[in-house]
């Protein structure tokens, strides 16, 4: 059944989407994409990946990679053929629409050439890069640098950082896509909390599955990130609720906390708010044989098979986050639901939500603002 709040938060969403049409919040995508300037690219594209180069209104560091710690990494696809389209799935096994594929046109061999404002992107052949490829979407230090010739094409630079790592750059109408897809999915996993909530409790009565159930009760109350093995080659290693230790439990006089590195060496310190999960992680701290054992004993994969079997609903650990950071930027409009007097007051106001969310998730104001809080949340906020 769903509580009191739920359903509240429920009517809020559907409140804010009805005064707006997909027309006016892709607008609302675009006007959000210029005030966080999600990197340094000045082209208005994005740089996924880590190491992606950051930049935001919100202060340095605040709007790379939207964050799908899942696609970090990834080894790029082949190319298709000349002119091929790649057509997205209409829908899921679970019959929810399916992120859309990228469209990848031709592409070409090419090298940065030149620095600041002189900066040029060249083919193979010298000849200079068509129209819709920017200097700034290639940094100086990336290498095996291929770009598509195919202005249509969702799929615009591919590439590896110093570090060999796979980079892609992708055209901003995929993001607006994608956007619309996974934020649609985030408002039915808000209808479908309690029931989850329910399953997880029941799953952590089950020796079976009570490893995933007590990491993904973590999640969902705490907003943290899975975490992974995987080694990504980071300077330093993060850690998320899957490769959390006993010393990142921590008990102090406000409750227990817990404080470790997270993604891109950022220093994570939050205090649990659930008594009874402070008391879960208590229990496991204790239990440990040296402050350096798991907490959990599970793996990214299986926390992430758990998880998509909540209520059949194909939710990923990661909904976990943009549900909890959606949620608690809708209660702090609804708070103060008053339109704001000017754009200055908006933006202040935009500002002081995405400070809010990102301690929540650990992160940046700015990519709090890109990858966890649905756009049409600020609609209430607009001037008149």
């Amino acid at each position: 059944m769903i509580s009191l709040r739920e359903q509240r938060l429920l009517r809020i969403i559907d409140a804010l989407e009805q005064r707006r049409t997909q027309e006016e919040i892709n607008a609302a995508l675009d006007r959000l994409e210029v005030e966080i300037k999600r990197t340094k690219d000045a082209s208005g594209h994005e740089h996924v990946g880590k190491g992606s180069p950051q930049g935001g209104q919100f202060g340095k560091g605040g709007g790379g990679s939207s964050e799908s710690e899942q696609t970090h990494g990834r080894k790029p696809r082949p190319a298709n053929k000349p002119g091929q389209v790649v057509k997205p799935a209409e829908a899921t096994p679970s019959g929810k629409p399916a992120k859309p594929k990228a469209v990848r046109g031709e592409m070409v061999e090419a090298r940065r050439e030149g620095t600041g404002k002189d900066a040029r992107i060249v083919m193979a052949d010298g000849k200079h890069a068509p129209e819709h490829i920017k200097a700034s979407m290639v940094p100086p230090e990336w290498t095996d640098v291929k770009i598509t010739t195919d202005p249509n094409s969702d799929v615009l630079v591919t590439a590896r950082d110093k570090k060999g790592r796979p980079k892609t750059v992708y055209a901003k109408s995929l993001e607006v896509r994608n956007s619309m897809i996974k934020f649609s999915k985030i408002k039915e996993m808000l209808g479908m909390h309690a029931k989850i909530a329910g399953e997880i409790q029941k799953a952590r009565q089950d020796a079976a599955t009570k490893e995933e159930a007590d990491c993904a009760w973590l999640m969902q109350v705490q907003a943290t990130r899975p975490g992974s093995d995987r080694d990504t080659k980071a300077n330093v290693k993060a850690y998320g609720a899957t490769t959390l230790e006993a010393r990142h439990v921590v008990e102090t006089k406000e409750g227990v906390r817990l404080q470790f590195i997270g993604k891109e060496g950022i220093w994570h310190d939050h205090l649990i708010r659930d008594k009874e999960l402070g008391k879960m992680l208590l229990d496991r701290k204790n239990a440990a044989k040296s402050a350096n054992d798991k907490l959990f004993n599970t793996t990214y994969d299986d926390v992430h098979r758990f998880t998509v079997q909540r209520d059949g609903g194909k939710f990923t650990p990661k909904d976990f986050r943009t549900s909890a950071a959606t949620s608690l930027a809708v209660e702090t409009v609804q708070a103060n639901p008053q339109p704001a007097k000017d754009e200055k007051e908006y933006k202040a106001r935009m500002k002081e939500v995405a400070v809010k969310v990102s301690s929540l998730l650990g992160n940046k104001p700015a990519q709090a603002l890109k990858s966890y809080i649905a756009p049409f949340v600020f609609a209430p906020w607009s001037p008149k």
